[in-house]
């Protein structure tokens, strides 16, 4: 039960067609002990029981509620759309997926964990999750992450998944500004993890898994590293889809120079010269950069692309 002088967490929520799952992940905000959530969702248009849902819940939960339209345009556009609305004051920002459900301490370690970093100073907090194929109940480790986070490993991956993000009040201010000069990107949250890291600000990776990730067919994205996922994932590489979301990245970063560092922009022009030079001289300049992925068979992979020129 939060009391009246918990920490204060708004949690935006995209929805569409959720509806199938959508109650568990709403009681489990409501069930977020020793802080004061409130929820912003932004439904894109569902066709299913998705608002009525959303409605009950605001009619008979504590949890300050507020519904409005999403653009239409699919679930990162939904959630860049929130993300520049955002309430600039707010201490405290949570991302939130339709269909998971959260461990009831996952905002209250999120925000102890952002106490680390000055108030001055954008910082971002996510974590491990425990994969859920719920309709069999098998859950599953998330893919470890063993180095290292920050900007050079945020130009070639994401360990910033969505459904686990918390920002404090100089990443909420950081990140109006930045969605607002930001066209479309493949992912909002790999955008969050490249700005705040590449600003100059902190991430925090919790390894301690706080939220069931639920499988099932309609994510929209999912854990792409095990089954089938992997090999769409690797098909994808070969046929440049995964190069096409790197330079959609660094065109993104290209528009927010003015929120760079000086050592962000330099690796972001040297990597994008990298890219498109010659086999020889492309191993070359991206050894040299040091960027890299968390595992090693991602790695392997990462460098795959790079001497198939799919990077």
């Amino acid at each position: 039960m939060a009391l009246r002088h918990d920490p204060k967490v708004a949690v935006l929520m995209g929805t569409f067609n959720g509806g199938d799952f959508l109650s568990e992940q709403l009681n489990s905000v409501s069930a977020q002990t020793g802080v004061q959530p409130s929820l912003v969702v932004s439904d894109d248009g569902s066709t299913d029981d998705t608002l009525t849902c959303v409605k009950a819940f605001a009619d008979s939960s504590s949890v300050p509620t507020k519904i409005i339209d999403g653009p239409a345009q699919g679930f990162s556009a939904n959630y860049m759309s929130l993300l520049a609305a955002m309430d600039e004051t707010a201490a405290y920002v949570a991302l939130a997926d339709q269909d998971d459900v959260w461990l009831p301490d996952k905002l209250s370690a999120a925000v102890a964990c952002l106490a680390q970093a000055p108030p001055d100073v954008p910082a971002l907090y996510c974590g491990a999750r425990i994969i859920w194929h719920w309709e069999e109940d098998v859950r599953k480790p998330d893919r470890p992450v063993v180095r290292p986070v920050g900007f050079a490993n945020a130009l070639i991956e994401n360990i910033a998944s969505g459904n686990t993000i918390v920002m404090n009040n100089a990443a909420v201010r950081l990140v109006r500004q930045a969605a607002r000069q930001t066209g479309p990107v493949f992912a909002h949250d790999w955008w969050l993890y490249l700005l705040i890291s590449g600003s100059g600000g902190a991430v925090y990776y919790d390894h301690t898994p706080r939220i069931l990730y639920r499988q099932h067919a309609q994510n929209a994205l999912g854990d792409g590293f095990r089954g089938m996922s992997s090999v769409v994932n690797k098909v994808n590489v070969l046929r440049g889809v995964w190069q096409g979301r790197v330079q959609g990245n660094l065109d993104a970063l290209d528009q927010l120079r003015n929120l760079l560092t000086e050592d962000s922009e330099r690796l972001c022009d040297l990597f994008e010269a990298a890219r498109g030079a010659p086999l020889v001289t492309r191993v070359r300049k991206i050894r040299d950069l040091k960027i890299y992925r968390q595992g090693r068979l991602s790695n392997v992979m990462f460098w795959g692309a790079v001497v198939l020129g799919r990077i």
